[in-house]
Order: structure tokens, then C-alpha cells, then sequence
């Protein structure tokens, strides 16, 4: 069994179905959901791409991973907020690089600066413009 399916359907005999699961095999009907969680609770789990892409991008970073991905539900409970904020961590917010990638428009350089290609880091930490913004913003 590959080691990416914990879960087959193995064999049919008569009216009972059997799955394999860690490599036992097992009658359907006797499978809990308590045997199912212990079962995939104990692979291996690869963290989110986005979580691969900050520590191929950034080797030396060192982040507590948990408290980043809980930190939209503890700041705020406008549904919208949490929704941005989840864009942003999973880095699926589409930004210009991303929408020319998809030939979706002409140019990947940034919507206000004009000046670099406009990726998520370029918005929130390079762009002049954008931070311009948030120093009138916050104060």
C-alpha cells in the first residue's frame, strides 16, 4: 500500500466490504471514528504549501505556526477580516504576478508603484505607495 492512501477498499466478499487500513484489513462495518483518527492522526502530515514556501523563501525564519493560523480568530470576529487574513497566511490573495501567470492581464508590475512585480510581500513590505498608506493610516 502507497504510503499516501491510508485507506482502500481491499475486497469484496459477499455482502461485506473490507478496507485496508495500516496494512490490516479490515470489514467496514466494524471501522469507528475513533479507529479512523488514531489512524490518521498517527501519519506523517506535510504542513500547508504556504508553509513550505516561507521556509524555502526564508530558511532561518523561525515561526510558531499554531499561533499564526489562530491569531485571525483571536483578533477579530468580522467574518471578512478573518477571511483576508487567512488569504494573506495560505498566500493565495491573487496579486498581479499571479493573475499575468494565469495570462489574465498584460503586466505583472504593481498596481500603484508601477515599478516591481506586484507579488503579497511586495504590497505589504516594499511598495512605497502601499506603505505610504499605512503611515497615514495609523496615524
Amino acid at each position: 500500500m502507497s504510503q499516501t492512501n491510508q485507506l482502500s477498499y481491499s475486497s469484496f466478499l459477499g455482502d461485506k466490504i473490507y478496507i485496508e487500513l495500516d496494512e490490516t484489513e479490515i470489514e467496514l462495518s466494524k471501522v469507528t471514528s475513533k479507529l479512523l483518527y488514531k489512524t490518521f492522526k498517527t501519519k506523517k502530515q506535510t504542513p500547508p504549501s504556504a508553509q513550505n514556501k516561507m521556509k524555502i523563501k526564508y530558511p532561518q525564519l523561525v515561526v510558531d505556526w499554531k499561533k499564526i493560523y489562530s491569531l485571525p480568530f483571536t483578533v477579530t470576529v468580522e467574518t471578512k477580516i478573518r477571511e483576508c487574513q487567512y488569504k494573506i497566511l495560505n498566500d493565495i490573495v491573487y496579486t498581479n504576478d499571479k493573475l499575468f501567470r494565469f495570462k489574465m492581464i498584460e503586466s505583472p508590475l504593481c498596481s500603484f508603484c508601477q515599478k516591481e512585480d506586484e507579488s503579497l510581500e511586495h504590497l505589504l513590505f516594499h511598495c512605497k505607495i502601499t506603505k505610504d498608506f499605512w503611515l497615514a493610516f495609523s496615524s
